[in-house]
Order: C-alpha cells, then structure tokens, then sequence
C-alpha cells in the first residue's frame, strides 16, 4: 500500500475513439492520450484487493474488454496501545513501571525492543509487544528505548524514555540539641539545619510555631525564626522529603514561653477617673498572665492603694489631697518574658463655689410685662463648669460666658407671677445653690363689648347710631375717644366706655374714632368707623309731555329721562308695555323702544330711586294702539316647496290679525287649495300636474288697516325611473375571490341624477356615468358572503330599487397551528417526534404528505391535518416533507424537515481490567480509554479521584494521572456522553490506598539510649498505619527485641552485651504501600569493676595506735569514675587518683577497733 504501481499502458484502434477503465485501486488511476491507456499511481488502499480491474473501448463499432488484476498488501503498522504517558516513565529504583503495550500489524510478524534498563523486560504475544518489570538499577538512566517492527511491507519503530531515580536519604547537620529548644515568644530560635539527598527534590516542614519558618535551599532544610505565639507550646515539628522515591521523616520540639501579659479587666475609663476629694473612686482591676509572677504599682494619690491577689491587681480607695493632681500612676509586670507596663490617671477635684456679682436688690425685681429687667450676676468657681437656672418666667433667659451666669430679658407672661428662680452649679465636685424672685406685671387692656358690627356702622343723618361699648381693664384707670361726628359722643361709667348719639352732619364722613386706655402698663387703642349718608332725589329731565304718551303698535315712543341724586344709587322702572324698557347710565335713567302689545293698555309706569336714604318715585302714562298682521305660522321651508306629482305638499300656514277680516290667495297649482278658519289661513293638497311648474302664490289681507301680503312657491315634479339592462343572470352570480364577475348594468330614468348601490363585497364597485349604472371588478373578500346588493334611484320624484346576490367563495387555506419550531425538527431515532399539526380551511377537502421518515404518519380528521410518530431509521436524514390541500378553490401547500440522528455509542477500548484498579496513592492508574461514537460529542467523568483526570480528544476519552488523596476511596467513576442522541454510562473503580506510616509514640529521647549491660532499656514504641501489615526491625544488641502487636511495635529488653555498642537499630514496615523506616542507638555501657592490685594481706591487717598501716590500693575499671569508703578509723583515709583508690594513714583510735 502506498507504493507505485508498474504503469500498466494499452493501446485501442479501428475506430475507437476512447476508453473508460472501472475497478482500480484508490490512488490509481488511469489516462487517456491519443490512443493509449496508461494505467499509474499508488494504491492507498487494501480494502477491496485484490482489485480487478476493466479497460472498455468507447466510440467506434462493438466494444472490447481488457481486464486485469492488481493486489494491494497493506503496510506494516505499529500502534501505542497504552496510554501515551506511559512512554515516558519515570519510576524509583525497584519499582514496577506501569505496563507500556503496542500493536503490530499490516503483514508485521513480530518486534523487538532494544534499550531498556535491567529488570525492564519486552514480550511478544500475538501481534501485542508488552513491556514490563522493575528496574534495578538508576546506571545510564534515563533509558531510551525503541520498538521496530519485523516482517511484512517496510518497517515502524516507536521510541520512549524510562526514567529511574534512586531513593531518598534525610540528616540533622546542626547539633543535636537544636531539635529541643525552649524560647521566649517573639524570640529567635537557633536554627535547625537537616540535608537532604538520594533524589529528594525537596522537602515539607510541619508542626512550626508561627513566625518560624522553614526554608529549602539546595538540599538543604533551614528552620528558623522567631514564634509569635506561645498556644499550642510545645509544638512538636515533622520534616518529610519530598520528591525522589520514598519518603524520609525526621521530628523535633520547640518550646515557646509566651509574653507576660497585663490587661485592664474593668472598664477602659476606670484607668483614667476623675473624682472629688474624699470620694472613692471606681475600682481599679488589672489582670496578669503569660509568664509575668507578679506586679509593681506607682504613683497613687494618698488615700488610694494597690492590692494583688491570684493574678488580679486592684487599685482603690479614697484620695485626701489635691496636691499633686492628677496623678499619673503606672502597673508593671514582674518575672517572665517581655515585661508589660500600663499607665493610668486619677485627677482629685476641690468641691465648687457660686456667688452674687450684681447687687443685691438685682434679685428681687417688679417689672411690666414685656419690659427688660436689670441684669441679675453670679459667678461660679473651683471646677464647677457651668450652671443651670430654673423657675425664670418666659422671654428672661440665663446665659453662661465664661465663670459668668448672666439672667436677662423681658418677661412675655404674668401666668405664675411671682416666680421663684434657682440658679445651681454643674460640674465640679458637689452643687452650689442661689435663690431670687421676679414679679412681672400684665399690660394694661381695651375689649369691644358691643358686637363687632357696631364699630363699622353706616346711618343717615339725623338718625341715632347702634350704641358702642369698649370695656378696660389691667390697670388701666380710664380712656380717651376722639373722632366721632357731631351730635356722637363718649360717656366712662367705672371700667366702661359708651359711644352714641345722632349724627347732625355728612361733612368729613366717613368719621374715623380711636379709644385709647389711660394709666397702667402700656396703653391699649382700639378704632372704628361711623359713615353719615344724605338723603336721596329724583327729577324728570325729559319734556313733561313726554310722561302721557299714545301712539300704534310696533311705533317708538319718545324717549322719557329722569335724573337721580342724594344718596341714591340707582333707580327702577316698573308697568311699561312689552316692547318698551328702562336703562340706568351713571345717575339718568331712560325709557325707551317700540310697544308690541295693546294688552293692558293704556300703561302707568312708576320709577322709583333704590339705595340711599329715604326714597324717592315718579310717574307716567303710555297708551298703545294696534295694526293689521299676517304671520306665516308653519315651517319658514313650506313656503317654497318642491313635490312629485300626485304627492300631499307639507301644510302652509298663515295667521293675519290686528284688524284684518280675511285673506286672499292666488298661483295655487290644479289640486292645492287654500281654506280660512277664523284668523288661521291653511294651503293644502296634491298637486295633479307638472304643467305650469313652478307655480308662485300669493296670501294678501282684507279689512282693518293697511295691507299685508305674503308669497310663495310649489315645483311639481314627475316619478323617477330603474331598469335592468344587463342580462337577468347577472344579477344572480356565483364568483371565487378574486375572480371578476359578469358585468351588471342599470339605466336610470324620468329625472333621476344617480344611484346608491350597498351591498357590495370588498373589490367590486359601482360607477355612474350619465344614466347608466354599472357594477363590475373582483371581490377580494367572503365575509358577508352571498352579498345581497341593492340599486337605489337618488334624485327625481320617489325612488326606485332593484337588488340582486353575489356569492364569494374563498381559496382554500393550510395553516400551521403547532408551533413554528415543530416545521425544522431534529430528533433522535426512535423518539417521538413533536406532533406538526395543520388546520385546512375554506373548502378544502383533505391533504396529502409526502417526504415522511419510515414511521411518521400523517392524518387527517376534519379539517385537521397530524404529522406523528417515531422515526424507525436514519437513511434519508434529513426528510424534507410536502403537505398540499386537495378539492376547494386553488391549492395551498407547506414543508418542512425532520432531521433523524442515531444514537450515541460509548465502548471501552483499554483492558476490561482498567476500569476496576487498585493503586498506592501518587501511583499513575493504568489509563483507561473509551471510545465515543454516533454523533456523541463529549463526555463528562465524575467520582474521580483528585490527581486523575480525563480528557476528551477526538472521539477518546482518556482517564489519566496518580492519585493524590485516599480520602474517599474507592472512588466509583462515572463517564456519560454528551451531545448525539441518548445518552450512554460506563462506569469504573479506582480504589486508592495510602502510604503506610511509621510514628514513634513514645519519648524522643526512647530513640538515643545509655544503658548498663543487663539492666532493661526503656520501651521503644513505634505505631503503624496506613495498611502497614508488619514492621522488620535490625542491629538490635543481643537481649533486646522487638515484637509487633496490631499496630503496635515494642521495642523492649536488657542488652546482655557490649559488643557492638552503640547500636543503630532500623524499624522498616512491612505490607502496604512505600515503605517507612526509623532509627534509632542503644549504648550498651559494661558494668564498673573495682579490683585490690595490693598484696591481699593488706586487707587484713593489725596495727598498733597511731601506727601506719600498710597502703591498701584498689583499680577502678569498666567506667567506674570514683568510690567512697567507709569505716576505717580515724587517722586513717581513702583518696582517689585516677582509676586508683588508696588507703593510708596511722589509727589514732581503737574504739570501734576491729
């Protein structure tokens, strides 16, 4: 596959003018040049080999046939069947790498893998090559491997790399004692140095006190700093290597002292109080903690201590001084680490003082109401701040400026008169008060006792006023009146003053008064008004035989004036006859106009003056005649009237009066009469001819006097006429919408102008023209179908109609009534479709549909037409369906889609065994790969494990990665399609299990013992956890073992040996993920000898007193460092030098001997 064909050539003639080859191999092809065939190119294909393939002649006579056959072998393959981080691996030293498999194929028998680490094998198993096992050694890492095919057509080869790395190591480089320090808080620790190494990359810190950190540099580990905290002393720290293979732990403890502490335990303004001499002050309570052990206190006033009892400081008491004041006094911690101090403040005050300043009478004071009073002064001293004054009467106020309290104003009110002040001092230690009294005085008053329309009064003169009364009071002693008219005047009777009289004169009104009171506080005015009016005239300014008038009706009269004065405001005008009436201009009256009535003639009229005093009248006579009269009584139109022939005309009425006997009337037309009853005149009747037409007539009055005639006029018209002049049927048709109907026509007749045609459907009109009718177009509606019009003369004498119908029918309809989204339907195979549902309409008797999917259904009930059902296969996706109306008027037709999807697949295509894995925490997982099909487009993984995750390319979905956490497991993962149709779970566990550990739980010092041989170390207890099943221990000394209880390993025993000593033990876990090891050294000391290197005599001996004794010398050995001797005499003593003991001397005693 992929390589060239031989080119295959052929050659065609006698008359062929072209070939056509079938049947090559894609990527072969073949052409035509001149009258060869040349078959070339490479096959890219083997599905179909081998390919047999034909050359037919074209053109010419008869056809001939060449074959052939060309065999296509595929190319060998070799295909990544694990996933693609397994092809860089990188694994500790003794560690099973994860499994790295390939497929060979395409004619390929076999493979070989060169470049793998020792420990590292490849085998081959059908057409799989599996790479697997533990490297054991990190020499010449990292590996590069290559896997190449053998057999078949060419060669594949695919590379990867196997990292190994060593095991990690973990030491203390700074001393010892570093690991067990104890600081104060805030304090600098020494630091403690660890190195790491075997391939660590790093290394993690935990258990440290705030403020001391650890930092990596290199390989090594600097914890240092200083604690800012004290809880959670002591803190026991862990070192744990990072990176690299295996973990190694070391441990430690730092002890954090915490800072002496004082707080103020009562309120915050306790610490800072002022009070008054011989006052307690609120007590003082301090608290002290952390390390402080006690407490100092300095600086109180006299009459204040401090006592201290448990942790508590309290400071209380009464201060006898001022001296000195304020006292700042301060609180110090004794003992522990970072000694606190706190300051405080105690201010003793001197009690007040308050005095008057302005003189003495100031404080007692009579004054009038609204009046200022004299200043009243006090002034306030030691320490007071300020002072309130109570009992002062409203409008006097007290202000404070400076030590001044100054009381002013003028009093607004006498309610509580006397009233009784009290000025008290604020601030300062105790109050100091002072009394005073101010009398205020009401202003004198003035009332109307009268009611108020008494002091606004209008009167003629010489008539008495409505008496006024003022009252006053509040002091006052009398009143004063000026103002008043002459003949008004004032009288006082004890607290009363009377204003009355009658005014004599107009001159000077209106008088304006004033009332105003005498003695008292103040003065009170009150005003008033009295207006004198004169007495009112009237006068005929007009000739005085205009007063007895008589004249005809319907004449003027001549105008009658009269002039009104005085106080007269205006005038009225009473018995003139209709016709005639009266107007008032300024202060003339005049009697105009024309009289239309004799009724009640002859008239006596009266004007009479209004407003004023007094009043004054007139009078006059107007007598009134009447005149002959004739007045159209009916409709003003009934005078000039036009009617058809043979038609009633509308009543024409006249009345004639005033003298007149009778009537004429002349110009009637043959059939109209005019009849007199009484004074009425009627012209009636029916017109029985248009001869003559119009006809003019005349209405004149007979008798009394003068002559009054009146005229009208009758036009007599003939009927109208209607005719059809289209044929019959016209008027009787059956159209579709839209369609144009037979023109129908009419002629109108005898005077008729036009024609009204109703009726009418939309679209089709009606025209006049001359005396034709004419009703044609295309209805463009059926609502109101059959339409009945009717043809209506206008004009000319009645009216004519004819009517006919016109039938509309619609076009039929198809409509849509599911929702627009159900026309464009994406579905899946299987699924119900949403129903399309179509509404036919307008005459339509059915639909047809076609284009459905195998499965979807169409039906018709009534006027309804139901798309439904499931399609049953996607062949076709997507169908693009038709449905059309069938029987009515025209035809409708609508479409639509309905896009069929399969359903989605999801396949595992790693091992079965992937999908159920159990792996040590930060182990990869052995990918697990799936494969998504049928238009899934994704997919969603949940329940994985943190440090596994799944991508998602192309089609695969991939679950990757090393597990970080065990919390939770096992974790049981879900992966669920997105996208496509349906959706589709597989599931899995990955179950995670953790690093065993490897506590000591007993002392730290456990770990690094001095012991004497066969005395019993001190138990050494170690935990284990995490799946540890097991733990190993070595280089114990002989007499000491170790034993494993659950998870418990003891350590116990007495060494029966030196040999060896120290002895470095390891404790390594057994089971479980990773393994953890300790260490630890027991010192074995041998047991102290002490050994006579002196004759042995010598321990024997008898001497006389105060006779040396020979020397007795003993070798300490095995460590012994000294020795004590007892019981010799005395004279006689034991020293040590070095590793000898001897004793010497002479006895200066024998008691006690031997």
């Amino acid at each position: 596959m992929n390589s060239a064909v031989t080119n295959i050539t052929y050659t065609f003639g006698g008359g062929a003018t072209g070939a056509t080859i079938t049947g090559l191999p894609a990527g072969v092809t073949a052409t035509v040049s001149g009258s060869t065939v040349t078959i070339s190119g490479s096959p890219n294909t083997t599905t179909g080999s081998p390919f047999s393939y034909t050359v037919s002649t074209t053109g010419g006579c008869g056809t001939q046939t060449l074959t052939g056959t060309i065999t296509v072998n595929p190319s060998v393959t070799l295909t990544l069947t694990s996933a693609a981080a397994t092809t860089t691996q990188t694994v500790c030293v003794n560690s099973t790498i994860t499994n790295i498999t390939y497929t060979f194929g395409g004619g390929a028998t076999g493979a070989t893998v060169t470049g793998l680490p020792a420990g590292v094998t490849a085998t081959v198993s059908g057409s799989t090559v599996t790479i697997s096992g533990s490297p054991t050694t990190t020499t010449g890492s990292p590996f590069s491997y290559t896997i190449t095919t053998t057999g078949g057509c060419g060669t594949q080869s695919l590379t990867g790399t196997i990292t190994v790395n060593p095991n990690v190591t973990l030491s203390l480089t700074s001393g010892a004692a570093t690991t067990s320090q104890t600081v104060c808080v805030n304090s600098a620790i020494t630091n403690i140095i660890y190195t790491f190494g075997g391939g660590a990359t790093g290394a993690t810190v935990t258990g440290l006190p705030t403020g001391v950190t650890a930092t990596v540099s290199g390989s090594t580990v600097t914890i240092s700093g200083s604690p800012t905290t004290s809880t959670g002393s002591p803190f026991s720290y862990t070192v744990s290597t990072t990176g690299g293979c295996g973990t190694q732990t070391l441990t430690g403890s730092i002890i954090v002292r915490p800072t002496s502490t004082l707080t103020l335990t009562t309120a915050a303004t306790t610490a800072n109080q002022s009070v008054c001499i011989n006052a307690s002050i609120s007590g003082i309570v301090y608290s002290f903690g952390g390390s402080a052990t006690g407490v100092t206190v300095s600086g109180l006033p006299s009459g204040v201590s401090a006592t201290v009892s448990g942790n508590l400081v309290l400071i209380s008491g009464a201060p006898n001084t001022i001296t000195g004041s304020p006292f700042s006094y301060t609180i110090s911690t004794t003992g522990g680490c970072n000694p606190q101090t706190l300051n405080g403040t105690i201010t003793v005050n001197p009690l007040v003082t308050l005095s008057l300043t302005s003189v003495a009478s100031t404080t007692n004071q009579s004054i009038c109401i609204n009046t200022a009073l004299n200043p009243i002064t006090y002034t306030f001293g030691n320490g007071a701040t300020g002072a309130n004054v109570t009992g002062l009467p409203a409008g006097v106020t007290a202000s404070v400026s400076g030590s001044t309290v100054t009381i002013s104003g003028s009093p607004t009110t006498i309610t509580g008169s006397p009233f009784y002040y009290t000025v008290t001092t604020t601030g300062g230690c105790g109050n100091q008060s002072l009394n005073g009294t101010i009398t205020v005085r009401p202003l004198a008053t003035l009332s109307l006792i009268s009611s108020a329309a008494t002091t606004t009064q209008t009167v003629c003169i010489n008539n008495p006023i409505n008496t006024i009364s003022y009252s006053f009071a509040n002091g006052a002693t009398g009143a004063t009146v000026i103002g008043l008219p002459t003949g008004v005047t004032a009288t006082i009777s004890g607290s009363t003053v009377t204003i009355s009289g009658t005014p004599t004169i107009t001159s000077g009104s209106p008088f304006t008064y004033t009332v105003t009171t005498t003695g008292g506080c103040g003065t009170a005015t009150l005003n008033g008004t009295i207006t004198v009016t004169p007495n009112v005239t009237l006068t005929l300014t007009s000739a005085v035989s205009t007063t007895s008038q008589t004249l005809c009706t319907n004449s003027p009269i001549s105008t009658i004036t009269y002039t009104f004065g005085g106080s007269a405001t205006g005038a009225t005008v009473s018995g003139l006859p209709p016709g005639v009436t009266a107007t008032v201009s300024g202060s003339t009256v005049s009697i105009t106009g024309s009289p239309t009535s004799t009724t009640g003639s002859p008239f006596s009229y009266t004007v009479s003056t209004t407003g004023g005093c007094s009043s004054q009248s007139l009078s006059g006579t107007i007598t009134v005649n009447p005149g002959v009269t004739l007045t159209l009584t009916s409709g003003s139109s009934t005078t000039n009237q036009t009617v058809c022939i043979n038609t009633p005309i509308s009543n024409t009425t006249y009345n004639f009066g005033g003298g007149a006997t009778g009537v004429t009337v002349t110009g009637l037309p043959a059939g109209v009469t005019a009849s007199v009853s009484g004074s009425t005149v009627t012209i009636s009747g029916s017109p029985t001819t248009i001869s003559g037409s119009p006809f003019n007539y005349t209405v004149t009055t007979t008798g009394g006097c003068g002559v009054i005639s009146l005229i009208g006029t009758i036009t007599v018209n003939p009927n109208v006429t209607l005719s059809l002049t289209s044929l019959p049927a016209t008027t009787s048709q059956t159209v579709c919408i839209n369609t144009s109907l037979t023109t129908i026509v009419y002629t109108l007749g005898n005077g008729a102008t036009g024609a009204t045609v109703t009726g009418l459907p939309a679209g089709v009109t009606a025209s006049v023209s001359g005396s034709t009718v004419t009703i044609s177009g295309s209805p463009t509606t059926v609502t109101g179908s059959p339409f009945t019009y009717t043809v209506t003369t206008t004009g000319g004498c009645s009216s004519q109609s004819l009517s006919g119908t016109i039938t509309v029918n619609p076009n039929v309809t198809l409509s849509l009534t599911s929702a627009t989204a159900t026309t464009a339907q994406t579905v899946c195979i299987n699924t119900p479709i949403t129903n399309i549902v179509y509404t036919l309409g307008n005459g339509a008797t059915g639909a047809t549909v076609t284009g459905l999917p195998a499965g979807v259904t169409a039906t018709v009930s009534g006027s309804t037409v139901t798309i439904s059902g499931s399609p049953t296969t996607v062949t076709g996706s997507p169908f693009t369906y038709t449905v059309t109306t069938t029987g009515g008027c025209s035809s409708q037709s609508l479409s639509g889609t309905i896009t069929v999807n399969p359903n989605v697949t999801l396949s595992l295509t790693s091992a079965a065994a992937t999908t159920s894995q159990s792996v040590c925490i930060n182990t990869a997982i052995s990918n697990i790969v799936y494969t998504l099909g049928n238009g899934a487009t994704g997919a969603t993984v949940t329940g994985l494990p943190a440090g596994v995750t799944a991508a998602v390319s192309g089609s695969t979905v991939t679950i990757s990665g090393s597990p970080t956490t065990t919390t939770g497991s096992p974790f049981a993962y879900t992966v669920t399609t997105t996208g496509g149709c349906s959706s589709q779970t597989l599931s899995g566990t990955i179950t995670v299990d953790p690093n065993v550990t490897l506590t000591l739980t007993s002392l730290a010092a456990t770990t690094a013992q001095t012991i004497c041989i066969n005395t019993p170390i001190t138990n050494i207890v170690y935990t284990l956890g995490n799946g540890a099943t097991g733990a190993t221990v070595t280089g114990l000394p002989a007499g000491v073992t170790a034993s494993v209880s659950g998870s418990t390993v003891t350590i116990s025993g007495s060494p029966t040996t030196t040999t060896g000593s120290p002895f470095s033990y390891t404790v390594t876990t057994t089971g479980g993920c990773s393994s953890q090891s300790l260490t630890g050294t027991i010192t074995v000391n041998p047991n102290v000898t002490l050994t006579l290197t002196s004759a042995a005599a010598n321990t024997a001996q008898t001497v006389c007193i105060n006779t040396s004794i020979n020397n007795i010398v003993y070798t300490l050995g095995n460590g012994a460092t000294g020795a004590t001797v007892t019981g010799l005499p005395a004279g006689v003593t034991a020293s040590v030098s070095g590793s000898t003991v001897t004793i010497s001397g002479s006895p200066t005693t024998t008691t006690g001997s031997p």
